[in-house]
């Protein structure tokens, strides 16, 4: 059976969701992919972690990846969604939950890119080491709708337990014109990395010390939400162990393979500092 891996590098210049940040109101002209299948609007404060990418094209930016507030000037997210990018084309929004509230949001720039050295981009030879930094060239002020994310420390795999995705785009998995205007949250159980196999294939080869598995019948990360965080509640605090990496098929019904960051607690001390 053929597989098709679907992730930000393969599918970038087939959607996107494009907000004029200039003008009076946010317009769509491509949608982007998200959180499809079941899934809920996020409270206010319920994703307070949560940062939404940006890459601007011409006069305009379009929604590019999720990730996640680590400390008041780095962001934690995929490899993938900043590869060979030009760092003066992105802007990180935070503290939004809804699309009409990018207008007036505080756009944050880049001031640096930060992407593992290992990372290899080829589908073919198994997207490894997806995970990357962007350094914001002023520190955030931190309020109740946004703050930073306890990570991951340990070598714990995590399966079995229940998490939480989040993310902006597609929302319908047989409409690739409906999108979410809300930022979207669904629920996810770790699985072994062998699930994520199979879906690969023997071509695909997948690294258990350094990326896991996610699934659910009912919700799939998609094309939008890449780099976003995978999270729970451990020891009365939110905490971050996976930065959702790519996906098979058309997302809904198969598993997503996750960068662990547990894996890489040395290098994200080492560069984000």
């Amino acid at each position: 059976m053929k597989v098709t891996i679907r992730s930000r590098l393969a599918l970038l210049s087939l959607f996107s969701v494009i907000f004029a940040f200039c003008g009076p109101a946010a317009t769509a002209d491509f949608p982007a992919y998200a959180i499809e299948g079941t899934s809920q609007a996020a409270q206010p404060t319920e994703v307070p972690n949560q940062a939404t990418i940006f890459q601007r094209s011409g006069t305009r930016y379009h929604l590019r990846c999720g990730g996640a507030i680590i400390s008041n000037r780095y962001i934690l997210t995929s490899a993938q969604c900043v590869y060979r990018t030009n760092v003066a084309a992105l802007q990180v929004i935070v503290g939004v939950t809804q699309t009409k509230d990018f207008q007036t949001a505080p756009k944050h720039h880049v001031q640096a890119i930060k992407i593992h050295p290992g990372f290899t981009p080829d589908p073919s030879r198994g997207i490894r080491n997806d995970i990357a930094l962007l350094r914001l060239p002023a520190a955030l002020r931190f309020s109740n709708q946004f703050q930073p994310v306890a990570l991951d420390g340990t070598s714990n795999s995590w399966v079995g337990h229940e998490a939480r995705i989040s993310g902006f785009g597609r929302t319908d998995p047989n409409n690739p014109n409906v999108y979410s205007t809300n930022l979207r949250v669904a629920r996810v159980r770790v699985v072994s990395t062998d699930t994520c196999q199979r879906a690969a294939g023997s071509n695909i080869p997948l690294n258990p010390n350094t990326q896991s598995c996610i699934e659910s019948p009912t919700s799939a990360v998609a094309l939008g939400d890449f780099g976003g965080p995978v999270e729970f509640i451990h020891n009365n605090r939110l905490l971050d162990i996976g930065v959702t990496s790519f996906g098979f098929g058309n997302y809904l019904g198969y598993p997503t393979v996750v960068t662990r960051i547990g894996a890489y607690q040395a290098w994200i001390r080492a560069n984000a500092s």
